[in-house]
């Protein structure tokens, strides 16, 4: 310490690991790719409504129908990517986050709903 402070005055040291991502941490283009793939989804088989819906406070909500939940859409994810070796396949749980931070307004239908 005595040998920092002679040759840097006062100032914080900084240990090895400053401005460095992990190694597991996710690159943009296979978060791209996860976003791209639940809006394309979203688009094919997602119902829009024009008015607010209960417990969504947005008025551009996307829902999918009730028996495709984010299991079954990450299933078909992730059977796309294993066909494709283009890109990294995330986790399920991985997927389920982005889909949460990222697409909120997209999510499937409650089963009392009468959308028929």
């Amino acid at each position: 310490m005595i040998k920092h402070y002679k040759e840097n005055d006062v100032e914080p040291r900084l240990h090895g690991n400053t401005k460095k991502l992990p190694k597991n941490a996710l690159e943009y283009k296979d978060t791209k790719a996860v976003v791209d793939f639940i809006l394309n989804f979203a688009t094919l088989h997602a119902i829009q409504l024009p008015g607010r819906t209960p417990k969504h406070w947005v008025s551009d909500v996307q829902l999918l129908p009730t028996d495709m939940n984010k299991a079954t859409v990450y299933a078909q994810y992730k059977a796309s990517m294993d066909a494709e070796p283009a890109g990294k396949t995330v986790s399920l749980r991985t997927f389920q986050r982005l889909w949460k931070s990222l697409v909120p307004f997209i999510c499937t239908m409650p089963p009392a709903s009468d959308l028929c």
